[in-house]
């Protein structure tokens, strides 16, 4: 029950698309009925009397509403908020309605305070594992609207009941505080977490389980080596399970802890060293809060850290595969697709086939316009061929310094022919000058080979069998393709196709 109302509470705050099906309206209603339950819950758990609480976590808990809906709906969440605070200080059996009800106009006031003014120095989602934006939350929420509003709750106790002013602002202050430090971000962290459906979610119920009757035990104790044990244990939900589930589990120590302080019958005595229980149950929250924020902010850097480097390792490891110039695959590339192809088609008993190319006459066309237009010429014939070869599984290298290959997985004699052909097609179709070549263009000679390997071949074979080819083209007059498919097999060259005239 309490996962299906977090799945509704998280996929209607809209923190990020969801599959859900609901209408907007009834989101929104499912919406406001979580916020009206959980406040009133939170309310009632926490107890009537500010000075008998350790931990006020209302206010949190609709800040946090707040802060993950647009504007346009924080007059129905107050509004609602203080039909709970006003419902809840009823159940808990607190003073009359006028008090309960003055009282929830405060907290409300002050929720609305701090909501404005994170809202109002930052457009963005709360990010509680952001320096920055934690700086903001503790100046704002933790410290400057519980201190304003607790001065007004001050000076009218000391009105109405001549209570001292100094505790009464202590005791508002503190509760508060804690409120917001604790539940603003941990519910702002549960409606972020996917509480069913992952492998993680058996053992964060199993997890929280397991918390009950240590912090029971710790809190009998009132031991600093007892209570480390929940500290422990928090740290490994975080670390093991992330910031919603370690958010969850404070949210349920914390509970517990002021439960235990409510009905506890020496709650309000000092204990035999001097300490008020509430005050030092204070403390020990805070310093699980600080705990877990640096734990978290350490833990969000070092992921970003982690981000970056492996950007920066994929960037490093396309560029060691990529030709600079052309921006094709590079050699080693082209070794290490060859392997892996080859042993695809061993397996599947499949053909692999390569045209092999090399440009005619290069080093004239260098010595003629220079090696800046020979680069220009290089990176045209690359765009050439990757024309030529269109298929995503094709790959498409720069071999050696004018020289070119594309590996065709799958690819039978007459599909590497094709290839070759539209290769030439597209190379002529950009009538590049060489007034050193008898052609009177840039022209290419293209070697095609095709074997169906066997286990214990090398991935050589293709490669020799492509050369052999090439350097027949060449020796037969060059602009042409010639197909080694039979040589393989028999030993010998077939007849090259005619040559391209231009």
């Amino acid at each position: 029950m309490l996962r299906s109302w977090l799945h509704i509470q998280r996929s209607s705050l809209a923190i990020r698309p969801t599959a859900s099906a609901l209408r907007p309206g009834v989101r929104l209603f499912f919406q406001l009925a979580g916020c009206f339950a959980f406040s009133t819950a939170a309310t009632v758990l926490a107890g009537p009397q500010v000075q008998n609480n350790s931990i006020w976590a209302s206010n949190g808990l609709l800040l946090s509403y707040l802060l993950l809906a647009p504007r346009r709906r924080w007059f129905a969440y107050t509004f609602v908020g203080l039909a709970a605070q006003v419902l809840g200080g009823y159940l808990a059996g607190g003073e009359t309605w006028q008090i309960n009800s003055a009282m929830a106009i405060m907290n409300i006031a002050e929720v609305l305070l701090a909501a404005f003014l994170l809202r109002k120095f930052s457009t963005h989602l709360p990010r509680f594992t952001d320096r920055a934006y934690l700086i903001r939350f503790f100046a704002f929420a933790i410290v400057g609207s519980p201190a304003i509003v607790g001065v007004v709750f001050a000076i009218i106790a000391h009105q109405w009941v001549h209570q001292p002013i100094l505790p009464g602002l202590r005791d508002w202050f503190m509760t508060d505080s804690l409120g917001y430090a604790v539940a603003t971000p941990a519910f702002v962290a549960i409606f972020r977490t996917r509480f069913r459906g992952t492998p993680k979610t058996r053992w964060g119920w199993l997890y929280l389980l397991l918390l009950v009757p240590i912090t029971f035990f710790a809190l009998q104790q009132a031991q600093l080596a007892a209570l480390s044990i929940i500290s422990s244990l928090l740290i490994f939900i975080l670390l093991r399970l992330g910031m919603g589930w370690a958010s969850m589990a404070t949210l349920l120590v914390a509970l517990m802890a002021n439960l235990y302080i409510m009905h506890e019958p020496l709650k309000a005595a000092h204990s035999a060293d001097g300490a008020n229980p509430i005050i030092r149950l204070q403390v020990f929250l805070t310093s699980i809060l600080f705990m877990l924020y640096s734990v978290s902010v350490v833990m969000e850097r070092y992921r970003v850290a982690e981000k970056k480097l492996q950007a920066a390792y994929r960037t490093m490891e396309s560029m060691a595969a990529i030709d600079a110039l052309t921006g094709l695959a590079n050699r080693r590339r082209f070794d290490e697709c060859l392997e892996t192809e080859w042993r695809r088609a061993i397996r599947d008993r499949a053909p692999l086939s390569m045209v092999l190319m090399d440009v005619d006459r290069f080093k004239l066309y260098n010595d003629t316009y220079g090696h800046l237009r020979g680069d220009a010429c290089l990176k045209s014939i690359a765009e050439s061929v990757l024309e030529g070869a269109a298929r995503r599984a094709d790959l498409v290298a720069r071999f050696g310094g004018e020289e070119f290959a594309v590996i065709l997985p799958n690819t039978a004699a007459a599909g590497a022919v094709r290839v070759a052909n539209g290769i030439f097609a597209a190379l002529n179709s950009r009538n590049l000058t060489h007034s050193a070549s008898p052609f009177g263009i840039v022209t290419i000679s293209a070697g095609c080979a095709t074997v169906i390997p066997h286990l214990g071949q090398p991935a050589l074979d293709l490669i020799e069998i492509a050369d052999r080819a090439l350097y027949t083209a060449k020796d037969r007059g060059r602009n042409q393709i010639f197909s080694a498919a039979d040589f393989a097999v028999t030993g010998a060259m077939p007849e090259t196709t005619p040559p391209r005239t231009n």
